[in-house]
């Protein structure tokens, strides 16, 4: 699960929204199914803490957003994500809410399909 999380250039492969995802030094330029680009600041590529943090840059009508995604061992081969984004205008999360659990819906189904 941490291999395909820690690649930020793999994001398309699971979640639904985005169309394709380009990594320039420290900065994703996503862009969407939808239409527009969206440009993320990396912040945090953590490997012993399986961590990993992003800040939207430009690309939303947002005041501010932070995600954060952790990969905790529950026990061999079993993992818990758990995503957290900050976002600002408050607002705005319920439609981060439905993305983010259709993109984990997805990035277990890829997870699960490779084990198999």
């Amino acid at each position: 699960m941490w291999r395909v999380l820690r690649d930020p250039a793999q994001l398309p492969t699971w979640f639904r929204t985005v169309q394709s995802a380009r990594v320039v030094d420290d900065l994703r330029h996503l862009t969407l199914k939808r239409g527009g680009q969206v440009t993320e600041r990396l912040l945090t590529v953590d490997d012993e803490l399986r961590r990993f943090r992003y800040g939207v840059e430009s690309g939303l009508p947002l005041e501010s957003h932070l995600g954060t995604v952790d990969v905790i061992a529950v026990r061999p081969g079993q993992s818990l994500v758990v995503y957290a984004a900050d976002v600002e205008p408050a607002g705005a999360a319920s439609g981060f809410d439905r993305s983010i659990e259709g993109a984990l819906v997805c990035l277990k189904e890829l997870v699960e399909s490779e084990t198999s």
